[in-house]
C-alpha cells in the first residue's frame, strides 16, 4: 500500500487560525466582563473604581507569536481595575480570587520591585481562568459564562493616580528613550512619583479619618474586631511591615509567597495581642517588631506551615506578606499580654501548648537581647515538642542555660 503523505502543521500558522476562530468569544467575553466584576465589586462594598476589559487584537497575538510560534499566549481578554483608593486594592485582588482560578506563577505585585526608599507606581497583575460553569451560581452569569470555560484572562489593578503616572512614564521613558532623558530630567521624574504616593498615601488617610468619625464618633468605642480592611492595607503597604516581611523571610531563607490561609491567622495573632486599628498595627510593629523577628528566627519550623505548624501536614513552609506580622503579634502576645485578654488565646491556630514554649523562648529573647537568636534557637529546638504535636504530655517547660 502508498504510504499517506505526512502533513507538517504549520504551528505559527495553527495558532493564528485557531485564534481568529476563537476571538468572537473572547469579544463578547470582554463586554459581559465589566458587568460581572462591577456586581462582585460592589457586593464587597467597593464603590469607587473603573474597569476597563479588552479581548486581545490579531496584529497583538501575531506580534507576541513571532518569536516563538510555540508560545503560550497568556492573555486572550484582558481587564483592567482603576481604584480611587490604594486601601481596595487587597479587596479587589480578593474578589478575583474568588471569580477566577489563578495561576500562581503569574502573579507580579510591582511593589516588590521597589525598594523602601524609592518610588514607582505599584500595581499588581496575575492571569486566572474562567471556571466550569460559569462565573456564579446565578443563572444569568452561568448561562453566559458556560461556553468560554477556561478562557485566560489578565487582571491588573492599580489605583487611579498609578495609572496615570504609568502612561506618562512609559510615553517618556520608553518611547523617547531611558537613555536619552538627561539626569536632571530623571531626577524630577522620582520626585514626581514620591508625590504622586504620597498624593494615593493622603487620599487613603483622609478616607479612612473621615469613616472612622462618621462610624465611631469621639468617646465611643471601636469595638472588638480588627477591619480586614485596615489589616489588608496594613500588610501590603505598610513600609514597615514590609521591611519586616523581608529580613524574616531572608533570615528563614525562605521565598515570599501567597498564602490564602494566613490573613484569617495573621488577623486572630493581631487581635489577641489586643491590636484593634491601623493605628495600632503601626504601634505594634514598632513596638515588638524586633523581637518578633527575633522570635521567628528561633522558633520558626521551615519543615512545614509557618502558621498551621501543629495542624496542617500539607501545606509547605513559605514566607508571605504579614508573616513579620505574625510573628511579631505572637511576641506581644506572649510577654506583654493585655489585662482584658485571656492568658493563652484559642483562637490561634497554635496549641496553648506550642504558644508555652513560645512563650519561654520570647521571654528569654527579650531578658537576654544581647544573645544571638540562632544560638537561642539551638537550644530551643532539641527541647521543642515534636512537628504536629498536639498532646499536651508532649511539651515541657523550655529550660535556659544560666548566662
Amino acid at each position: 500500500m502508498p504510504r499517506k503523505p505526512v502533513t507538517h502543521v504549520d504551528p505559527y500558522a495553527d495558532a493564528v487560525s485557531r485564534f481568529k476562530q476563537q476571538r468572537p468569544a473572547y469579544v463578547k467575553l470582554a463586554r459581559e466582563l465589566p458587568k460581572v466584576v462591577e456586581k462582585r465589586l460592589k457586593r464587597h462594598g467597593l464603590v469607587h473604581f473603573r474597569i476597563e476589559a479588552r479581548a486581545k487584537k490579531l496584529k497583538s497575538f501575531k506580534a507576541k507569536l513571532a518569536g516563538d510560534p510555540r508560545r503560550q499566549i497568556e492573555d486572550h481578554v484582558g481587564v483592567r481595575v482603576l481604584l480611587f483608593f490604594r486601601s481596595d486594592l487587597p479587596l479587589a485582588e480578593e474578589v478575583f480570587e474568588k471569580l477566577l482560578i489563578i495561576d500562581p506563577s503569574s502573579y507580579v505585585d510591582k511593589s516588590e520591585g521597589h525598594a523602601d526608599d524609592s518610588f514607582g507606581y505599584r500595581s499588581v497583575q496575575f492571569v486566572g481562568r474562567t471556571k466550569q460553569g460559569g462565573w456564579d451560581s446565578e443563572p444569568g452569569d452561568l448561562e453566559a459564562m458556560a461556553p468560554r470555560m477556561g478562557t485566560k484572562i489578565e487582571v491588573q489593578l492599580r489605583t487611579m493616580v498609578e495609572h496615570a503616572w504609568a502612561e506618562v512614564e512609559h510615553d517618556f521613558r520608553f518611547k523617547i528613550g531611558r537613555d536619552k532623558l538627561s539626569p536632571e530630567i530623571n531626577r524630577r521624574f522620582a520626585l514626581t512619583a514620591a508625590l504622586l504616593e504620597q498624593a494615593d498615601t493622603n487620599l487613603d488617610s483622609i478616607r479612612t479619618e473621615i469613616d472612622s468619625d462618621a462610624v465611631f464618633p469621639a468617646g465611643t468605642s471601636r469595638g472588638m474586631d480588627l477591619s480586614q480592611s485596615e489589616l489588608r492595607r496594613f500588610v501590603q503597604y505598610n513600609r514597615e511591615s514590609l521591611a519586616l516581611d523581608r529580613r524574616v523571610a531572608s533570615a528563614l531563607d525562605l521565598p515570599i509567597r501567597k498564602s490564602l490561609k494566613a490573613t484569617r491567622e495573621i488577623t486572630h495573632a493581631s487581635m489577641n495581642a489586643g491590636w484593634r486599628t491601623y493605628a495600632d498595627l503601626v504601634e505594634g510593629v514598632k513596638e515588638h517588631g524586633g523581637l518578633g523577628l527575633r522570635l521567628a528566627i528561633a522558633c520558626a519550623d521551615t519543615s512545614r506551615s509557618l502558621i498551621l505548624l501543629d495542624y496542617d501536614d500539607f501545606e509547605t513552609a513559605r514566607a508571605f506578606k504579614g508573616v513579620g506580622l505574625y510573628w511579631t503579634a505572637i511576641a506581644a502576645t506572649v510577654v506583654d499580654p493585655r489585662p482584658d485578654m485571656s492568658d493563652l488565646p484559642m483562637n490561634l491556630a497554635i496549641t496553648p501548648y506550642r504558644l508555652a514554649e513560645f512563650r519561654d523562648v520570647a521571654t528569654h529573647l527579650r531578658d537576654h537581647p544581647g544573645q544571638s537568636a540562632l544560638e537561642v534557637r539551638d537550644i530551643y529546638r532539641p527541647q521543642a515538642a515534636p512537628v504536629g504535636a498536639r498532646n499536651p504530655d508532649a511539651f515541657s517547660p523550655i529550660i535556659f542555660p544560666t548566662l
